[in-house]
């Protein structure tokens, strides 16, 4: 089921129609965090930010909580080591307790 069924009157909507609303939805919050006073660092980082961006950000903090294949498919990787080197590889935190112990030689 879409989460957006119409916009304008027609159905469906094209990459570019949900670009240029994710992108509107920016543009307002940086308006809105000038507004505010907030510093430039902070409406700079959000003035870059695009629909891409978006995407991996939610992809990488998925990772943990997704079966690798699931979130091929989502992504729509043809190779699951793409998923994996991107946003699996960093993950080697809950890795780390289950592995073998092992000594560090002292020189």
């Amino acid at each position: 089921m879409p989460l957006l069924l119409k916009l304008d009157g027609r159905g469906g909507l094209t990459d570019r129609q949900i670009r240029n609303i994710v992108q509107k939805c920016f543009d307002s919050a940086v308006r809105r965090m000038q507004a505010e006073g907030r510093g430039e660092r902070e409406v700079s980082s959000l003035r870059a930010a695009s629909t891409y961006w978006l995407r991996h950000t939610s992809a990488s903090y998925d990772a943990p909580h997704r079966p690798l294949r699931n979130l091929q498919v989502d992504l729509g990787h043809a190779k699951a080591s793409t998923t994996h080197e991107t946003y699996y590889g960093g993950v080697a935190a809950d890795r780390t307790p289950t592995g073998r112990p092992r000594r560090v030689k002292r020189r």
